[in-house]
C-alpha cells in the first residue's frame, strides 16, 4: 500500500512538471502587452512569475527577452549575458525573425554594458540580418541607431552618419514619430560635426544620440 502510495505521488509530481502555473502564463502575456507603454509595469509583472524555469521552451525564451528588455527600457544595466542567451538560442534560426532580432539586440547592449566591443559589433551583425527579414522597421531603426552608435565610438564619422541616415528612413516607414525626430536630431549633429572638423582642423568632441527602444 505504501508503495502505490509513493509511485501515485512519484507520478503525480512527473506530471505536473511541465505545466507551468496558469497565473504565470497569464502575467507573461500581459506584460508583453504593456512593454511598450508601460515598461515599468512589465518589468513589476515579470519580477512576479514565480517560476520561469517551469515555462515551456518558448515561454522560457518569451520571458527571457521580455525581461531583458524591461530591464533595458528601465535604464538597468545588465552585464550578464546569461538571460538574453535563453532568447538567442531559442529564436536562433526560427521565422520569428522579429523576436530574434530583438534578442539579439539586447545582447549587444549586454555586450555594451560590459565593454565587449567584439561581441556587441558580432550581436548587432546578427540582429541586423533578422530585422531585415523581419520586415519590423522599428527594430531595424533601432538596430541601425545601434550601428551608429559603434561606429561614433569608432570615431568613423561617415559611417555614423549613414546609419544614422538608416535608422531615420526605418523610423519614419515605422511612424515612430519621436524616434524618426531623435534620428533628425543625430543627422543634423553629425553634419555640424563634421563641418566643424573641416573648417578648423581641430577635432570636435562626439556627441552621442541615443535612440530609445
Amino acid at each position: 500500500m505504501r508503495l502505490c502510495l509513493c509511485l501515485a505521488v512519484f507520478f503525480l509530481l512527473i506530471a505536473s512538471c511541465g505545466h507551468p502555473s496558469p497565473q504565470d502564463n497569464a502575467l507573461l502575456t500581459r506584460a508583453d502587452s504593456l512593454m511598450e507603454t508601460h515598461p515599468d509595469s512589465a518589468l513589476t509583472l515579470l519580477k512576479h512569475i514565480t517560476d520561469s524555469k517551469g515555462l515551456s521552451s518558448s515561454n522560457q525564451a518569451l520571458y527571457a527577452l521580455l525581461m531583458s528588455r524591461a530591464l533595458d527600457k528601465n535604464n538597468i544595466k545588465v552585464q550578464s549575458d546569461s538571460l538574453i542567451r535563453i532568447a538567442t538560442a531559442y529564436y536562433h534560426g526560427e521565422k520569428e525573425f522579429s523576436r530574434a532580432g530583438y534578442a539579439w539586440f539586447f545582447l549587444s547592449r549586454v555586450a555594451e554594458n560590459r565593454g565587449d566591443a567584439g561581441e556587441r559589433a558580432m550581436a548587432l551583425l546578427k540582429a541586423r540580418s533578422y530585422a531585415v527579414r523581419s520586415r519590423n522597421y522599428k527594430l531595424q531603426g533601432l538596430v541601425f541607431g545601434e550601428k551608429a552608435r559603434e561606429y561614433q565610438a569608432r570615431r568613423q564619422p561617415d559611417s555614423t552618419l549613414l546609419y544614422y541616415r538608416l535608422a531615420y528612413s526605418a523610423f519614419q516607414k515605422a511612424g515612430d514619430r519621436r524616434n524618426t525626430t531623435v534620428g533628425l536630431i543625430a543627422i543634423a549633429t553629425c553634419y555640424y560635426m563634421q563641418s566643424r572638423f573641416d573648417s578648423t582642423g581641430v577635432r570636435v568632441k562626439t556627441l552621442t544620440i541615443a535612440i530609445i527602444d
